[in-house]
């Protein structure tokens, strides 16, 4: 069963730790995320629940980036990577990868 609210509150925590556990105070600009046919079909529902969630805490900057994977299962998104923004004075930008235990989230 397809619930936003939980899919988005493990997007939240997965990337939250990576920050905590990385002492990173840098904003994130962007979530990538690979979704299986039925999750990328319900990605404005994740758009829109995740911008409710982030309001107002340490990630109220990150935009989530899904892209359609048809090589998972209907009922998969897996967390990439988090990616601050690009950064004009070293023209990069960093990339942090998910804890694997948390990367993969099944509904």
């Amino acid at each position: 069963m397809f619930d936003a609210g939980y899919i988005c509150k493990k997007i939240y925590k997965a990337v939250y730790l990576v920050r905590l556990i990385g002492k990173s105070l840098d904003p994130v600009a962007y979530i990538h995320i690979k979704a299986g046919r039925g999750a990328f079909v319900e990605a404005n529902e994740l758009y829109e629940q995740f911008a409710k969630i982030k309001w107002n805490t340490p990630l109220s900057t990150a935009d989530l980036e899904i892209s359609l994977d048809e090589s998972l299962a209907e009922n998969v998104l897996k967390i990439e990577f988090v990616e601050d923004f690009f950064d004009d004075e070293t023209g990069r930008t960093n990339k942090y990868p998910v804890h694997e235990e948390d990367s993969v989230i099944v509904f």
